[in-house]
C-alpha cells in the first residue's frame, strides 16, 4: 500500500501513495530514521520495530499445506517462492487526508509481527501543520497529536484505546504483511469457498478476523469486529473492513496498492459513507467526549470512524 494498509489498517478519509520495505535493518540505520517529534519511549519503540531479527526462512508451497484453500491460494499468489517470510514492514505514504476538508499529508509505518506497531504523520489542513502518531507496542496503545508540533490536538490513551489498536494490529499484520499468516500468532479455519477465518493473538487477545480472496489469489477484503466507540462514551465490537484495489509487489511479496477502509462495513452507514470519484466521504459527527473525527489513522483510531483510500507507487526495498 495498508500501506495503511496499514496500516495497515486518518479518521475521516485520505488517499495517497505508499511504499514499503520488507524486513529489518541494522541498529544504528533504524535508529537514523526515527520521525521527527516521537517522545523518547515512542523512539524506542520505533527502533526496535525497525531492527532485524536474524536471517528469516524462505517461503515454499509446503508451508500452505493444510490451511483452508482460499489462503492457500491467497499466499501462494501473495509470496514468491523463495522469498524471505519477514516479520516486519516499512511503509511510507503520502496523499490527502480529510479534516473537515482535504489536507495533504505524509506518513510512515513500522509493523512487526511480535512488537505492534507506530503510524507517524504530519497533515496541513489549511497549510498548518499537524504533527502526532499512533502506537501499540509494549501492549499498550497510545495516540498523540499536535499544532505546529507544540499545541495539544488530540490524546488518547487506557483500556478502550489500546484494544482498538490491538485490533489494528490484527488486520494490518494480514493485510500489510501477508508472510505473517504463516507466523505463529495466527492460526485459521475454513469459512467459504472464497474466504477463511484467523485468529490472530495480539498481546492477550485474540482477533478473527475473515479475509476474502479473488479466483486469481489476490485479497479483495479483510473483515472483523473491532472494539470502537458506540457513542454516549461506550465502547464494544464493531464492524469494521477494508476492501482492497490493486497490489504492487516489494521482495517477491504482493500487498495493496488502494485500499478503503473503516467503521460499520456492510451496513447502511457504511454505505453512505463510501467514496465516489476518488474520495472517501462521511458525514462529519463528534462521539460522547466531543471528539469530531480528524486526523487519524483509522486502522489505528480507537474513537472515531470513517472511509479512507491509499494508492502506492514505487516501493523500496531493502
Amino acid at each position: 500500500m495498508v500501506t495503511s494498509l496499514a496500516s495497515p489498517f486518518p479518521a475521516a478519509g485520505n488517499r495517497g501513495s505508499v511504499r514499503a520495505m520488507l524486513g529489518g535493518v541494522d541498529r544504528a540505520d533504524a535508529a537514523r530514521t526515527v520521525p521527527a517529534g516521537l517522545p523518547p519511549d515512542v523512539a524506542r519503540d520505533w527502533v526496535r520495530l525497525g531492527e532485524g531479527g536474524g536471517q528469516p526462512a524462505v517461503f515454499g508451497s509446503a508451508a500452505v499445506s493444510g490451511l483452508p484453500e482460499p489462503v492457500r491460494l491467497w499466499l501462494m499468489h501473495a509470496i514468491a517462492e523463495g522469498a524471505p517470510l519477514a516479520r516486519s514492514v516499512e511503509l511510507r505514504m503520502s496523499g490527502e487526508i480529510k479534516l473537515g476538508r482535504w489536507s495533504p499529508f505524509t506518513g510512515v509505518e513500522r509493523l512487526s509481527a511480535g512488537g505492534g506497531f507506530v503510524w507517524a504523520a504530519t497533515a496541513r489542513p489549511l497549510g498548518l501543520p499537524v504533527r502526532g502518531f499512533d502506537r501499540w507496542t509494549r501492549g499498550s496503545g497510545e495516540m498523540r497529536w499536535r499544532l505546529f508540533g507544540r499545541v495539544p490536538v488530540l490524546r488518547g490513551s487506557g483500556a478502550d484505546v489500546t484494544r482498538s489498536a490491538a485490533g489494528r494490529h490484527a488486520g494490518e499484520l494480514l493485510l500489510l504483511l501477508p508472510t505473517a499468516a504463516l507466523g505463529p500468532e495466527v492460526s485459521w479455519r475454513s469459512h467459504d469457498t472464497h474466504s477463511a477465518v484467523a485468529t490472530v493473538q495480539t498481546g492477550t487477545d485474540r482477533h478473527e478476523v475473515t479475509v476474502t480472496v479473488g479466483p486469481d489469489g489476490a485479497l479483495t477484503e479483510l473483515v472483523l469486529q473491532r472494539w470502537g466507540p458506540l457513542g454516549h462514551g461506550a465502547y464494544g465490537p464493531q464492524p469494521f473492513g477494508v476492501t482492497v484495489h490493486g497490489e504492487l509487489e516489494v521482495d517477491g511479496v504482493r500487498i495493496p496498492r488502494r485500499i478503503t477502509a473503516g467503521w460499520h462495513y456492510g451496513t447502511d452507514r457504511w454505505r453512505r459513507g463510501s467514496s465516489s470519484a476518488g474520495r472517501s466521504r462521511r458525514p462529519a459527527s463528534a462521539d460522547a467526549a466531543g471528539h469530531r473525527p480528524g486526523l487519524r489513522h483509522r486502522l489505528a483510531c480507537g474513537r472515531c470512524g470513517g472511509s479512507q483510500r491509499r494508492t502506492a507507487r514505487s516501493p523500496t526495498t531493502n
